[in-house]
């Protein structure tokens, strides 16, 4: 993959991923996805986990979703980002119908739900999300930068599984009387999104490349039944750093 002085796409070789990443670049695109800035909240577990708010906010999302899909279409691309199984998955109607029977219990218990997993857990999932942005935002990007990045991102993961299991739990104890289905419903929402996550990664060709960059800790991206329960190491094995030389490697 090479570029000219103005950092223009001169070649994307083989790979269909680069071609994939021209598409988003595409002004026309840009200008779609412009308007979806809180999508990536109701996808990512490590940037919120105040579910209450999350969910309430999922309708409008999910509208904005579909427009954005049509909106892409007209750009007339190859890769609608928005046509990806997690952009799907979590606006599926029946779910949404389901979900707004539980919205009482998520809404009514999200402070006392926060306050107490903020103390189990021992940090809020925000706290790791705003150090990971000024890392990233950094001016110059040194090796302790990337290594600073890294734990981050770590910590994030880490933290995000940890309010995931105990918003379930929380919500389970809460809502026992009122809504004894949430916390279930809760956890089958968000293994579903990310099993979507992780089948658009192997779709894209991204998955190795992305095992192979991450730390372990946000594996579960790749093994969604792990975020609830802590299961033995994968026995999976992937040729992550050769994907990633692939990646990168100018064509000849």
């Amino acid at each position: 993959m090479t570029y000219n002085a103005n950092d223009e796409l001169i070649s994307v070789g083989a790979n269909p991923l680069m071609t994939k990443y021209a598409d988003m670049q595409s002004p026309c695109v840009k200008q779609c996805a412009d308007k979806l800035v809180n999508v990536s909240t109701s996808i990512d577990f490590t940037k919120n986990t105040n579910f209450g708010q999350r969910f309430s906010h999922l309708d409008g999302i999910c509208r904005n979703i579909s427009v954005a899909r049509q909106c892409v279409n007209d750009c007339k691309v190859s890769f609608n980002m928005f046509d990806m199984k997690a952009m799907k998955v979590m606006c599926v109607e029946k779910t949404l119908a389901e979900l707004k029977t539980h919205q009482s219990c998520y809404d009514g218990k999200s402070k006392v739900m926060n306050k107490i997993c903020d103390k189990r857990c021992g940090g809020k999932i925000e706290d790791t999300e705003t150090k990971l942005k000024h890392i990233v935002n950094a001016s110059k990007t040194t090796a302790e930068d990337i290594e600073a990045s890294m734990t981050a991102a770590a910590d994030a993961c880490e933290l995000s599984k940890c309010h995931a299991r105990c918003s379930r739990d929380t919500y389970s104890l809460l809502c026992k009387q009122s809504d004894p289905q949430a916390s279930a419903f809760l956890q089958k929402y968000i293994e579903d999104i990310l099993k979507a996550v992780s089948d658009d990664f192997t779709e894209l060709g991204m998955r190795s490349v992305l095992k192979a960059i991450m730390p372990k800790q946000c594996h579960y991206i790749f093994r969604p039944a792990a975020f609830f329960k802590d299961l033995p190491e994968s026995e999976e094995t992937d040729a992550g750093q050769d994907a990633l030389a692939a990646l990168f490697q100018n064509p000849q």
